[in-house]
């Protein structure tokens, strides 16, 4: 079957500041795709690699466009996919081994999320890899990470989320510590792991640059949320205190029911800020001049009461009200918006956050852009993100001078 080719997108901006780096991405789902979407934004060229007949299992997650599953249909695959090259390849077939390590030996990097032992029976395993490419960057995003006893375990998010104790933080200064832990929205704790794993890969990359030399990046999920939590961690092994939502935060701040929703508030600096929302809300008579309210401990003492109370004080305003009070009275109090207030943020609309897409085949629609801005180069949609193995011939004929032959022999093969 012919493959279908789409136009590029607009490339005539300036390339993005990883323009010329060449990253081989086999991984699936959230994390590892993020790590190599938020390089790809950045103008690196990354060349995703599919098994063939299956693909990304986001491909078969919601949201789909017009609630129509299927391969090329997910929300999710666009969002973590754009800006990518796609191809089929099974590297664990012996000819598909040896295409990977071809396309590997010219790539810059190399970013997988499949357990250690899955890679060593495939002979893909760093110690074999940086003998085909000696400058070659290897990021392994797993659960528990290449090392310990759990380096084979694998995992879904939810329990790479609750390894790292978050669930039992959240949210803090709750004043039902009891309750059973949380789990996230979505995927976010996967999301964090791809920020820290292309952090700590850029790292790699400079020492590359610098010295032409590769190295094998860890990133263990598991401690890439631990580190979220590192005031809380330091509590156990240094004092014996056992951290939970309860003694995160002070009882009597958090999340407060308003008028029209919720806001959120805390305080780091004892006793002005605690001052300043307590004159937000308008200090009512029932704390008057008591000067017991400025003494940190009189009110931990009495939080729960004191929360009931604020939370009294709270309900008879809107949170756009209180946040305005709070900006004019420098109180650490937020608004918790929903979706629908965020996309029509007026910061959203000045910052164009969300950037409006024509797709060939869904339309136009608004789709998020970038959390940060370069003044050298803007971030530009150059790619639709790829059907299943759309870019096979490109790749392995152009780039990797397969003949057409060759190429065929492959697929009828399941190589590729």
């Amino acid at each position: 079957m012919k493959e279908t080719q789409r136009p590029n997108r607009d490339t005539s901006r300036k390339a993005g500041p990883l323009a010329g780096l060449t990253i081989v991405e086999f991984s699936e789902f959230i994390a590892g795709p993020y790590c190599s979407k938020l390089l790809a934004d950045m103008g690196a060229k990354v060349i995703k690699v599919e098994l063939p007949g299956q693909g990304d299992i986001s491909r078969r997650r919601p949201p789909f466009k017009g609630d129509a599953s299927g391969p090329d249909n997910s929300g999710l695959f666009f969002f973590l996919n754009a800006n990518k090259l796609g191809v089929t390849l099974d590297p664990f077939h012996p000819e598909g081994r040896k295409v990977l390590l071809t396309l590997i030996a010219k790539a810059d990097l190399l970013i997988e999320d499949k357990t250690p032992g899955v890679m060593e029976d495939a002979e893909l395993d760093f110690n074999r890899l940086i003998r085909v490419n000696p400058r070659l960057v290897v990021t392994s995003i797993t659960p528990f990470g290449q090392t310990g006893p759990y380096r084979n375990y694998r995992a879904y998010p939810l329990n790479s989320f609750q390894s790292g104790g978050e669930g039992y933080l959240t949210p803090g200064a709750s004043p039902y510590p009891r309750r059973p832990p949380l789990k996230w929205a979505n995927y976010s704790g996967d999301y964090v792991c791809g920020v820290s794993a292309a952090g700590a890969t850029l790292l790699a990359i400079f020492h590359q640059k610098a010295t032409g030399k590769g190295q094998h990046v860890d990133i263990s999920k598991q401690e890439a949320l631990l580190d979220m939590n590192t005031i809380d961690l330091l509590r156990w092994p240094n004092r014996g205190e056992l951290a939970n939502r309860a003694t995160r935060g002070y009882k009597f701040a958090g999340i407060m029911p308003c008028k029209n929703g919720y806001v959120d508030f805390g305080f780091h600096r004892w006793p002005d800020e605690w001052q300043a929302i307590l004159k937000v809300i308008g200090t009512p008579g029932w704390w008057g001049e008591d000067e017991r309210l400025k003494d940190r401990a009189f009110c931990e003492e009495h939080g729960i009461e004191l929360k009931k109370r604020l939370e009294d004080s709270f309900k008879v305003h809107t949170k756009e009200e209180i946040y305005r009070k709070a900006i004019d009275g420098h109180a650490a109090i937020a608004p918790c918006l929903q979706i629908e207030e965020v996309v029509n943020s007026p910061q959203m609309q000045a910052r164009g956050f969300f950037a409006e897409i024509d797709h060939p085949e869904w339309g136009n629609f608004q789709f998020p852009t970038s959390p940060y801005r370069f003044s050298e180069s803007a971030w530009t949609l150059r790619r639709l993100p790829p059907r299943l193995g759309e870019h096979n011939e490109e790749i392995y004929c152009q780039r990797l001078g397969l003949s057409r032959e060759e190429f065929d022999e492959l697929r009828k093969r399941g190589a590729i």
